[in-house]
């Protein structure tokens, strides 16, 4: 009987924004700042679930709950955000996984079984929701 092979989840932070209000590092100047040790440790939570499920179990896991997801159209971003994707990537849509009980987003694309991490949202500006 073959074998399935089972596709685990891998991160890339090659193109994640730097210093802006959607970027990985908050920096003295975000008004996220003094909330970064919640955020960061959140990140690391859903980094962690993530890396350790296939892509079939994040697929499956119903997007309204903690790490859940769900794919948008880049069009639907924020447009600097929109800007950074079509330099970075030709796809049409990115996935959103939810962190932090619901609370924040983390935004990229999926080349293959590699999630390339772009940015975060902390505060439902990202998109409309």
């Amino acid at each position: 009987m073959a074998e399935i092979k089972q596709t685990y989840f891998k991160f890339s932070f090659m193109h994640s924004i730097k210093g802006d209000c959607f970027g990985l590092c908050l920096d003295k100047n975000s008004k996220h700042y003094n909330k970064r040790a919640e955020i960061n440790t959140a990140l690391l939570e859903l980094i962690s679930y993530l890396s350790s499920s296939t892509w079939q179990e994040i697929e499956n896991r119903p997007r309204n709950m903690n790490f859940g997801s769900e794919h948008l159209k880049i069009t639907s971003l924020n447009q600097n955000i929109q800007n950074h994707f079509k330099k970075i990537t030709k796809q049409e849509k990115c996935n959103v996984f939810r962190f932090g009980k619901g609370n924040y987003r983390a935004c990229g694309f999926r080349v293959d079984d590699v999630f390339y991490l772009v940015c975060c949202d902390y505060d439902f500006s990202l998109y409309k929701h």
